[in-house]
């Protein structure tokens, strides 16, 4: 039996334009392992698929995002990636997008851009919701987070004293997720708050 592209394109938006061997293996059971890595071959040389790493294949419509939860679904967005959706800040990251993780950082380039995935511990692993089917950090933890890495010497390609908007933070949850950091670094977080109203 012969993969059929059409019903391939079809398929795609349904399952956000990406996709693993192994879920085409579940769409297509009767295709033999041989004719369905040359149907990829295929649609990678005709540019109907990128394929992102060894096994996960998208379009080139899909999101950054979305390639990046198929990565690891045990992450949850944040930074930049989050405070931009919600107007919390002014630049906005085009081609890459960020992701907190427990265990070791990894950093993914593909054609559609750069997925990275920073790593926290366990204990800081909270403060995100299921938005659309993704996790991401609310704006307050995505920030709180930000100032986490920048404590641990991470540099940033935006300014955050000048380019995020505190005052629409709800104040109330920060100083609720702060309850669960040191007091050294709720000290830090607070400075880069007025500073950041300054």
């Amino acid at each position: 039996m012969l993969v059929s592209e059409i019903d391939l394109i079809n398929i795609l938006p349904s399952i956000r334009n990406v996709i693993t061997v192994g879920e085409l293996r579940t769409l297509f059971p009767k295709v033999g392992n041989d004719a369905l890595m040359k149907f990829l071959k295929r649609l990678i040389l005709k540019g109907t698929l990128l394929k992102v790493k060894a096994g996960l294949y998208a379009t080139k419509n899909a999101s950054l995002i979305d390639i990046s939860y198929k990565l690891n679904s045990e992450t949850y967005l944040s930074f930049d990636s989050v405070l931009s959706k919600y107007g919390i800040m002014g630049s906005v990251p085009s081609r890459h997008v960020a992701w907190i993780k427990v265990g070791s950082p990894k950093m993914f380039k593909c054609d559609l851009g750069l997925i990275s995935h920073y790593s926290i511990n366990s204990k800081y692993f909270f403060g995100y919701r299921t938005v659309e089917g993704i996790q991401e950090a609310t704006p307050e933890k995505a920030f709180i987070d930000i100032c986490y890495f920048l404590s641990k010497g991470k540099h940033f390609s935006f300014n955050i004293t000048s380019e995020i908007y505190v005052k629409d933070f709800n104040t109330q949850l920060i100083e609720e997720y702060l309850q669960n950091y040191p007091k050294r670094f709720v000290d830090y977080t607070k400075k880069l708050i007025e500073q950041c109203n300054g």
